[in-house]
């Protein structure tokens, strides 16, 4: 049986590639990819073989045509698809038969999935997956979105749902798969509005209290 063996929370922020390169502050910079390294070393205590990333997409893959509340990949992946990210695009592993498991497993939890058999991923997914999951070989990686971009986003109670669903489908997988979870994103930040490059600390230590209370 496979079964969960870890999860994380990370940022995505594209500005990590290296495109804002000696802007930030240097003990805050290694402070971060010193946490991303220490994530890359548990994979392996964990002895993972597959990374659900569960993320956003930034208007960038779905647009007016298009904008589902909930994707999961099930087939071939590639990245990252912005060509201003200083980031060597190429293909990312893939747990299809685990991916296919996971959406038939929401159809019976009614969750309204909907899927992509080939994906070209942006940041949100291809930042975690190169500073975090690249480097250990035979890592393959799931990557899910939620709609929290473009109004009606998706709801506390079901984005909630879509995770208890993840839960027991792969916990229900024949396969003995050992699977970490990956919730990426930002907190506190105000992209593309006057308090750009703010953060609100108090907030943000609130949220990952939460987090690792389980609530």
């Amino acid at each position: 049986m496979a079964e969960i063996v870890g999860g994380f929370l990370m940022p995505h922020n594209p500005a990590l590639s290296g495109m804002l390169k000696g802007l930030a502050d240097q003990a805050q910079e290694d402070t971060v990819f010193k946490a991303f390294e220490h994530i890359a070393a548990r994979l392996v205590e964990l002895r993972a073989d597959t990374v659900i990333i569960i993320s956003d997409d930034h208007y960038t893959n779905f647009g007016p045509h298009c904008i589902p509340s909930c994707l999961i990949a099930v087939g071939d992946l590639d990245g990252p698809i912005e060509d201003w990210i200083p980031l060597e695009k190429g293909m990312i592993p893939n747990n299809e038969p685990l991916a296919r498991h996971i959406l038939a497993q929401g159809g019976i939890d009614r969750i309204d999935w909907s899927f992509a058999k080939a994906l070209t991923v942006e940041h949100a997914i291809a930042i975690p997956y190169e500073f975090a999951v690249k480097a250990n070989p035979g890592l393959k990686t799931i990557p899910v979105y939620l709609n929290c971009t473009q109004r009606p986003f998706v709801s506390n109670q079901r984005a909630y749902e879509i995770g208890e669903s993840i839960r027991r489908a792969v916990e229900s997988w024949p396969g003995n798969e050992r699977v970490v979870i990956f919730g990426t994103g930002g907190m506190s930040h105000w992209v593309g509005c006057p308090g750009m490059g703010h953060v609100n600390a108090a907030f943000d230590l609130r949220m990952l209290d939460l987090f690792v209370k389980g609530d």
